[in-house]
């Protein structure tokens, strides 16, 4: 069920940053995560760059 989780709220914020201009600390809370550190920490771990260069990409 974590892993589940985890991968909708990466979804959702990858998402989000493709199609927002939305902060990251913003995309973080709305995606579900409890801080944009934990957020930022679990996108490069998972996704292997941070969420601003993945924006930077998308």
């Amino acid at each position: 069920m974590g892993a589940y989780l985890r991968n909708y709220r990466l979804n959702r914020a990858m998402a989000l940053l493709r199609t927002t201009k939305g902060s990251i600390a913003g995309i973080a809370e709305e995606a579900g995560f409890g801080s944009p550190q934990a957020f930022c920490r679990t996108f490069k771990n998972e996704i292997g760059q941070s969420p601003r260069q993945y924006r930077l990409k998308a």
